[in-house]
């Protein structure tokens, strides 16, 4: 993880001082930018799918929406510090990943394409930004293969670390309510890992990674998240709630979030769902914008999806009926 800061920041600075191609555009420098990060376009607030985009951003980012939060929760002891400690992560996630991570590519992909290009790069994919414009900007610059060697490096280890993330629940499920030795546990989740990856290679170009990336990280996160927020605050009760938050807590939470827990976060995100529904689900539903020839691939990749979950629901309840007949044998 520090290596992961010292890189982002050396990549912060090599790209504020990139100088533009030769024969580019007025648009094409480090400020144009900055100021496409930077400057907030109002009306796009007006838009149920910036909305969805931007809370399952937010929510994979923080590993929000998929059961790795309850997981780590588990482990925790019942005085430690979960507003401090969720205040940090945060904090520390987001410079990361917008202040950092966003200003290297985003900036880095305006200067050499401009404003226009990037935009059109970005929408053509969920890692094209990072896998496909980063490597032409790094040929293009001094000292290109150091600079493009600490990028790829940094998106490693960003994501090895969010692989053991994604990867613990499955492990902890397996390995205490299945009894499976660790070793073992890490084994079959990485074999599942591995057959479910396969097709998202092959099938890469025909959209069907961007799929299993808007169903299960945007979509599915902010309404399995919005599930929650209903649970805690309703159904366990912001009573209990509040009191567990600020148990042990070097630092008090205002009250008002009380209120935004309670009220603003539910309606807010179920506004969200209702809105993007109600304007893009028949036509996502119905496959009314994916070429012809991408159709069965799409299809493919949502039955993949809806068969991992089936399975996950059949595991966790199996697994659950376990650790009952062995606690009540006990």
């Amino acid at each position: 993880m520090p290596l992961l800061f010292v890189f982002a920041a050396i990549l912060m600075v090599r790209v504020l001082t990139l100088d533009p191609p030769p024969g580019a555009g007025p648009d094409q420098n480090v400020m144009s930018g900055l100021g496409f990060i930077w400057n907030p376009d109002f009306a796009a607030l007006l838009d149920p799918k910036v909305w969805l985009a931007a809370a399952g951003q937010i929510f994979f980012t923080l590993s929000v929406g998929w059961g790795i939060i309850h997981t780590y929760a588990s482990y925790i002891g019942p005085d430690d510090d979960v507003a401090l400690t969720g205040l940090s992560t945060v904090s520390l996630n987001e410079v990361a990943e917008v202040v950092l991570g966003g200003t290297i590519a985003l900036t880095a992909s305006v200067v050499f394409f401009g404003v226009v290009k990037a935009q059109a790069i970005a929408g053509q994919g969920s890692y094209d930004l990072g896998f496909h414009a980063m490597p032409l900007v790094m040929e293009q610059i001094p000292g290109g293969r150091l600079f493009g060697a600490l990028w790829f490096l940094l998106l490693f280890f960003a994501g090895i670390t969010s692989s053991v993330a994604l990867m613990q629940p499955t492990i902890a499920l397996l390995r205490e309510d299945f009894g499976l030795p660790r070793n073992r546990a890490v084994y079959v989740t990485g074999g599942l890992l591995f057959l479910c990856a396969n097709p998202v290679l092959f099938f890469l170009s025909h959209g069907f990674m961007d799929q299993l990336d808007f169903w299960a990280g945007s979509f599915g996160l902010l309404l399995f998240g919005f599930l929650e927020i209903v649970v805690f605050a309703w159904v366990f009760g912001m009573t209990r709630g509040w009191a567990e938050i600020n148990h042990g807590a070097r630092l008090r939470i205002p009250r008002i979030f009380h209120f935004v827990i309670k009220y603003v976060m539910p309606l807010g995100m179920g506004a969200i769902l209702l809105s993007w529904s109600a304007t893009n689900l028949l036509p996502e539903l119905t496959l009314e914008k994916v070429a012809e020839a991408d159709r069965p691939y799409v299809i493919g990749a949502r039955l993949l999806l809806v068969g991992v979950l089936v399975c996950y629901w059949i595991a966790v309840r199996a697994g659950s009926r376990r650790r009952a007949a062995l606690e009540g044998a006990a």
